[in-house]
């Protein structure tokens, strides 16, 4: 049960789940930079109030919801610097 819950002792060098979900966000969106980043989340955002325009509230939802997982990549590039 303990390994279940990562409550193990021992050390796992291994990338985690949300290390390995944010260079899979990164690399989809080719992004390299905190420039690259700021250009996606703009893309993002209009794209998403389009689709909400145009009344594809699902469509825009998961962009929302992709702007976030990209919003928090920030810190990604903060930690680089």
């Amino acid at each position: 049960m303990r390994t279940i819950y990562g409550l193990t002792k021992e050390k796992d060098d291994s990338v985690t789940e949300p290390e390995a979900q944010a260079q899979k966000i990164l690399s989809r969106h080719k992004i390299k930079s905190s420039d690259d980043l700021s250009r996606t989340i703009k893309k993002k955002t209009r794209e998403m109030h389009r689709l909400a325009g145009k009344l594809e509230f699902e469509k825009a939802a998961e962009i929302r919801d992709e702007l976030r997982n990209l919003e928090a990549m920030f810190i990604v590039f903060a930690d680089e610097v």
